[in-house]
């Protein structure tokens, strides 16, 4: 593929089979005139069943709604075919290229994206492509920080009045919860653990809300309002009346 008149006499195999391995050597031949072969200055070429995997490169830790950049790259030895290098998460990729020797060429993508909470734990990939159909992958987990979400109040949903119920503050957040604050309509609780212990419930007892609080902020939850059982309480009013043979009863019962 090189240009004589440029001095280049670049060689390109395509495709490549395991057959080509071993020592390639340049050879001219100018008819009618001369020939020769480079007998001193041959090229070993050593063919792999795989490609190497791409380096990628990524923050150990990262921050929900912080800008953050991968960056993969990959080196080849065809500048005219480089490998085509996709990312598993959504972003905005760039791609560059440089040679780093003669024989050598170098592409790299660099990916910004923002994480969210559900990004935690999960492996963000980059693959290499080439176009005979390889392809190779590397990966690496994601640590996000983000503060608690899906923040609510669990416990019995239903409890007799009277009695005494336990109720719990459950998140979802990394690093975990750290601390807790209870309240309810007329403002906080003593309590500051994961738990509070409602004693003597009845049905007046308020709604509670709950937040959870770790080094990277909080999160509220929903009111929680018991569901409290009582007996049947007769009241003012129920009466019986009567009119000549007829006597109605009415029973108000809450």
């Amino acid at each position: 593929m090189g240009d004589l008149r440029q001095k280049n006499c670049s060689l390109r195999i395509d495709p490549l089979h395991r057959s080509d391995k071993g020592l390639f050597t340049f050879r001219i031949e100018i008819k009618d005139h001369d020939k020769y072969t480079y007998k001193d200055d041959t090229v070993s070429i050593a063919v792999s069943s795989s490609p190497d995997p791409p380096f990628l490169s990524v923050r150990e830790k990262v921050k929900v709604g912080e800008v953050v950049s991968a960056s993969c790259s990959m080196s080849h030895s065809c500048p005219s075919d480089s490998p085509l290098l996709t990312w598993s998460h959504s972003g905005t990729p760039s791609v560059q290229s440089q040679q780093l020797t003669n024989v050598q060429w170098e592409v790299t993508s660099s990916l910004t994206f923002t994480p969210s909470s559900t990004d935690h734990n999960q492996s963000l990939v980059c693959t290499a492509a080439y176009r005979g159909g390889k392809t190779v992958k590397r990966l690496k987990t994601l640590n996000v920080k983000y503060a608690p979400v899906d923040v609510k109040v669990e416990g019995v949903s239903s409890v007799k009045e009277r009695d005494s119920v336990e109720l719990r503050c459950s998140s979802d957040s990394n690093p975990a919860a750290h601390s807790y604050r209870w309240h309810n309509s007329r403002g906080p609780l003593p309590t500051t653990g994961p738990t509070i212990t409602l004693e003597n419930v009845t049905r007046l007892t308020e709604a509670l809300y709950c937040t959870a609080i770790n080094t990277e902020g909080q999160g509220h939850s929903s009111p929680l309002k018991l569901n409290v059982e009582y007996p049947p309480e007769i009241k003012v009013g129920s009466a019986c009346t009567s009119d000549v043979s007829i006597v109605t009863c009415l029973c108000i019962v809450d």
